[in-house]
């Protein structure tokens, strides 16, 4: 729990907030000895290639997304907007978690911990859960569900040995099983309104690498490199990561780009299996991405 004097000043109390929990007498969460174990230049040359790698991806998910045949049945008529009572229910009680979580990342010190993926991933399904289905909507959905390997690594590989406050580990554990529940809920119950990519659609898998990227090289690495937080291990390896070394951020994106396509193959598998137990049968209506794409063509 961090410590604060009544008379700190403004910038006292966020830095404390901020950064006042990191150990920065261990290398894994931060410090020059974690930023140093690669020289200026090698560090350069990795953020060069990944933010080409993030540019590239884009260019080609854009490409393979246009002009292609995205018709999604559609059980809901149309008609003003209205959200079901489970897509209320979660967005209350993942809120509720996710706002605990942020409290404890404010009493320990970690509020820079926020930058994390799965705290980002969180914050972009509240959003999605409480705001109706319109194409920006539908495109960001169709983006954080292959995220979801994100998530499965922080259930198979939990870094919650740092988590010391009254339930604060179990808090870590509720919120990373909703991240996976939302999804497939959303896939199961809401693809009417919130359609999925379509099956072995690539373009959508490159353009979620591209984010994921980006928040990676670019604003997690930035960050880290100006404060020495290691921020998702961006400033240095983990001591459990099987990669180790000085390129283990290149070996990263060859992974990371290999795991956001199992994680389109898992919303393809579960969007069949919800097909078959729950039906749609009724009316049909156009993907909004394609009819908002086919309506600026013409």
């Amino acid at each position: 729990m961090v410590d604060l004097r009544s008379n700190a000043s403004f910038w006292e109390r966020a830095y404390v907030w901020c950064m006042g929990g990191v150990n920065w007498h261990d290398p894994e969460e931060g410090g020059p000895e974690c930023l140093n174990h690669v020289s200026e230049f090698h560090r350069r040359v990795e953020i060069g290639i990944g933010v080409v790698v993030t540019l590239l991806s884009l260019w080609i998910g854009v490409r393979t997304c246009q002009g292609q045949d995205q018709i999604v049945h559609s059980k809901r008529p149309r008609g003003p907007y209205s959200p079901s009572g489970g897509k209320m229910l979660l967005l209350v009680l993942f809120t509720l978690i996710f706002g605990i979580e942020v409290g404890y990342k404010f009493t320990s010190g970690h509020i820079i911990y926020l930058l994390y993926p799965c705290h980002v991933n969180s914050i972009l399904w509240i959003y999605v859960l409480a705001t109706p289905p319109t194409w920006g909507n539908v495109c960001l959905y169709r983006l954080i569900l292959h995220f979801t390997h994100g998530t499965l690594a922080g259930i198979y590989f939990p870094v919650d040995e740092v988590l010391k406050l009254p339930f604060e580990r179990e808090t870590y554990w509720l919120q990373h099983y909703f991240l996976v529940i939302i999804p497939v809920y959303m896939i199961c119950f809401e693809r009417w309104d919130y359609p999925p990519s379509p099956k072995w659609d690539i373009s959508w898998i490159f353009l979620s690498f591209s984010a994921w990227s980006f928040w990676h090289f670019v604003v997690m690495h930035g960050v880290s490199v100006l404060t020495l937080a290691n921020i998702g291990h961006m400033l240095c390896a983990a001591f459990s990561d099987p990669f180790r070394g000085p390129y283990y951020r290149m070996i990263g994106i060859l992974h990371q780009l290999l795991a956001t396509a199992l994680s389109g193959l898992f919303v393809g598998s579960v969007t069949c299996l919800a097909e078959r137990i729950f039906p749609q049968g009724t009316p049909n209506r156009t993907d909004p991405v394609k009819t908002a794409s086919q309506s600026k063509r013409e």
